[in-house]
């Protein structure tokens, strides 16, 4: 059996699983946020705050740091939140 490795989008801790868990959700041991088991490269959605335009990075990169083509500046937000703006 091999194992999926990720980083929680919680607290960016490494997060160790079975492959047959792929698509389970299950909960970090260090800030118990639940999410979904991917692969840490998996690109992710989000909508832009500033243009309601659809942006997309590496799941790694959730509460970083993004401008979009509208220039408007924003933290990548967890699934089901909305993005911060930042200046």
């Amino acid at each position: 059996m091999s194992e999926i490795r990720f980083n929680c989008i919680g607290c960016g801790g490494e997060l160790v699983a079975p492959d047959v868990l792929m698509g389970a959700e299950i909960c970090c041991d260090n800030c118990n946020t639940k999410q979904e088991v991917i692969p840490g490269n998996t690109e992710y959605s989000f909508i832009c705050i500033g243009c309601d335009g659809t942006l997309s990075v590496l799941r790694e990169n959730i509460g970083g740091k993004v401008r979009c083509s509208c220039d408007t500046k924003m933290l990548v937000p967890k699934p089901g939140e909305d993005a911060i703006q930042v200046v």
